[in-house]
């Protein structure tokens, strides 16, 4: 059997394909690893408790959400990000939280990479924004 230059093309071809599909699907990520795996428990005081409810609940706020995803998006880097792992660490106001995010992508030689961001987000006219940017 006679391989030729365009056969080990079509083959290599295949494979940066074959690549692409498994690195897309080793960084994407689902609902369930964005939202953090915090409990409310008996050992919590009922201030904690209460916190803990509202920052959970923040968590899921569509609205939230929505701007937490614009500013994922709104990161340069080689691939898109994706969010990982969402974490509303302290609500100090209704319009004022503190943000732990994780976001992962890939680098141009098709390692995993991940930033880590915590900063306070502000809602002003019924919009989230970030007070600061991925340092």
């Amino acid at each position: 059997m006679d391989i030729g230059k365009w056969d080990i093309l079509g083959l290599i071809a295949i494979g940066f394909l074959v690549y692409a599909v498994v690195a897309s699907v080793f960084i994407s990520s689902d609902d369930s690893s964005i939202q953090s795996n915090r409990e409310i428990n008996e050992s919590l005081s009922a201030e904690e408790k209460a916190l803990l409810e509202k920052c959970l609940a923040l968590e899921k706020d569509p609205e939230f959400l929505s701007a937490i995803n614009n500013f994922v998006k709104s990161i340069d880097r080689e691939s898109p990000p994706v969010m990982k792992k969402l974490i509303v660490t302290n609500i100090t106001s209704e319009t004022e939280a503190e943000v732990y995010l994780v976001v992962v992508h890939s680098t141009v030689r098709g390692d995993r990479a991940s930033i880590t961001y915590h900063g306070n987000w502000t809602k002003s006219s019924g919009v989230w924004k970030a007070e600061d940017d991925f340092k």
